[in-house]
Parts: C-alpha cells; sequence; structure tokens
C-alpha cells in the first residue's frame, strides 16, 4: 500500500509536467502503475527515446551530404549567372549571332536572378515562420507527416517507421 502511494504521487508529479511529455508517455505510465511495474515501464520508455532519438541523429548525418551539396551547387549556379553569363552575353552581341531560344533564356537568366533570390529567400522566411507557427500550436509533426509521407522515397521509409513505432509503443 505504501508502494503504491509512492508510485502514486511520481504520477501526480509526471502529470504536472504532463506538457513536456508526448501523451503516450503520460498513458504508459498510468499502466506501469497499475500494472505494478514501473520501473520496467520506465526502462522501456528509456529504451524507446533512444532509438528515437538514434534514427533522427542518422537522418540527420544522412540529409547533411546533400543538403551541402545543394548550398554548394547553388552557390556556384548564383556565380555563374551573375559574373560568367554576362561575359557571354557581351560576346554572343558582340559577334551578332542568332542564338538558339534555350541559350536565349539561359543569357535571361542574370535579369531574373535577383528576382528569383528574393522569392527564395521570401519562401525561406516564410517557411521559418510557418513553421514556428504550427509547433507553437503543436501541429507541427501532423504538418511534417503531411508534407514528408507522400514523397516518393522518404514517404514509404517514415510510413514504416511510424508503423514501428506504433508497434513498438502497443509492445510497451
Amino acid at each position: 500500500l505504501m508502494a503504491h502511494g509512492f508510485l502514486a504521487r511520481i504520477f501526480q508529479a509526471f502529470e504536472q509536467h504532463r506538457g513536456a511529455f508526448p501523451p503516450l508517455y503520460s498513458r504508459l505510465i498510468s499502466a506501469g502503475i497499475r500494472a505494478g511495474d514501473l520501473p520496467g515501464m520506465l526502462l522501456n520508455i528509456g529504451r524507446h527515446v533512444e532509438l528515437v532519438q538514434r534514427l533522427r541523429a542518422a537522418i540527420w548525418r544522412s540529409a547533411a551530404y546533400p543538403l551541402v551539396v545543394l548550398v554548394a551547387l547553388a552557390m556556384v549556379m548564383i556565380f555563374l549567372a551573375l559574373w560568367v553569363v554576362p561575359q557571354f552575353q557581351k560576346m554572343f552581341h558582340e559577334m551578332g549571332v542568332k542564338l538558339p531560344i534555350i541559350t536565349q533564356l539561359l543569357l535571361m537568366l542574370p535579369a531574373v536572378m535577383p528576382v528569383l533570390l528574393v522569392v527564395i529567400g521570401v519562401i525561406i522566411v516564410a517557411g521559418i515562420v510557418i513553421w514556428s507557427f504550427l509547433r507553437a500550436t503543436g501541429r507541427d509533426r501532423a504538418a511534417a507527416e503531411w508534407i514528408v509521407l507522400p514523397m516518393p522515397l522518404i514517404g514509404p521509409v517514415m510510413r514504416n517507421n511510424l508503423i514501428a513505432r506504433w508497434c513498438d509503443a502497443v509492445r510497451l
């Protein structure tokens, strides 16, 4: 009886800080208290959290290289559009050569580049503001799933991950 009172106080303490934890953890702790196996439940939750952290770290490590390559490619494209293409434009104009449409479009890139950079900047800032709003309202996970799950390569992996996490939670 004394141990049950101690476990009830632990659950009450957890309930006071419920907003800092996912809702599933509160229910699992309650189930652990009712089953009389709170230490085992806490050990399983700890393993689950560690597994999720390792998965997130692996995803970020996997995404870091392509993101760096994408940024480097963007910088090279900006350099080419602002310094190299205008030199070719001047050279073609001096020669008076009739250029194909695709080359004319490429030569228009320096004129479009400032507008394109502003649009990309606005999209990035808007994305950060929208994500902050979604995170503050607790809808960030649903939005991320809505965006990521339909993607061709990442979607099936994330769907299987969510199913595996659900099965792991049910096992707990």
